[in-house]
């Protein structure tokens, strides 16, 4: 059976720095596939698109795979973790 490491570690594999994430979304059910996942935040190859789906900025080194830039919601960085 091919599994993904086995194609990624085939020789003649187009994509041998590929991953095999499955990330989620938002509200599917409701076509709202902005990304939650941040193991894909900066995962995609640069193209020279300035916005996403929505109008926000795309990094032009980072990107995000997809039609929508992940974005960190502002309130996370006001939790305080106990250590």
């Amino acid at each position: 059976a091919q599994t993904f490491a086995n194609w990624q570690n085939n020789t003649n594999a187009p994509d041998p720095n590929g991953t095999d994430l499955r990330p989620t979304y938002v509200d599917p059910a409701n076509h709202d596939m902005t990304p939650t996942m941040i193991d894909i935040d900066g995962f995609g190859i640069p193209a020279g698109v300035t916005t996403d789906q929505k109008g926000n900025a795309r990094s032009l080194t980072n990107p995000d795979p997809g039609a929508i830039e992940f974005d960190i919601p502002i309130n996370v960085s006001a939790y305080n973790f106990p250590s």
